[in-house]
């Protein structure tokens, strides 16, 4: 006599009446920030293939609000591909998630800025950590400021997983 596993029997046509026959109706919208010069050329490699909302912008420093008080959280300026700047501020509403990818030399405070942005708004913060093989500088110092902040933490050994890793993020 064969019983059928739970998959199996979610297969049957009682079963097949509570699935959903359509896709997702509202595609991930997901920004992905490059911590360094190293993670961003090793970025625009994957940039250049096709990506579901994707946004492929590299940190070019701190920057304060308007007026420039402490009162006012810190705010990143970020540069696109097509060379404008914008500001972190204005790139997360309506984002599902962020990934920011670094190298060993990952801007630390960057990171923690956009971390933190991402958790008061509620968006998942992903850290992907390139240490290509050969590569000596450590990485602990980048880890460190991602750890805190990012829901998942990935240290890849070669630029070639960035793809790979936005494509499992549905990016």
């Amino acid at each position: 006599m064969t019983l059928l596993s739970d998959c199996a029997s979610a297969a049957t046509a009682a079963e097949a009446r509570y699935r959903v026959n359509y896709p997702n109706s509202r595609p991930r919208t997901t920004r992905i920030v490059a911590l360094d010069e190293a993670a961003a050329t090793a970025m625009r490699m994957a940039a250049d293939s096709s990506w579901n909302g994707a946004r492929f912008l590299v940190c070019q420093g701190r920057s304060r609000g308007a007026q420039g008080l402490d009162s006012i959280p810190p705010d990143l300026d970020l540069r696109a591909a097509d060379g404008v700047v914008t500001r972190l501020s204005d790139e997360l509403p309506g984002t599902d998630c962020v990934v920011m990818v670094g190298t060993a030399t990952a801007n630390r405070e960057a990171a923690s800025i956009i971390g933190t942005a991402c958790r008061a708004r509620g968006i998942a913060a992903t850290g992907l950590l390139v240490a290509p093989a050969g590569d000596t500088a450590p990485l602990g110092p980048a880890l460190a400021a991602l750890r805190p902040t990012a829901r998942m933490l990935v240290v890849a050994s070669d630029v070639e997983y960035i793809p790979e890793m936005l494509a499992a993020l549905r990016a």
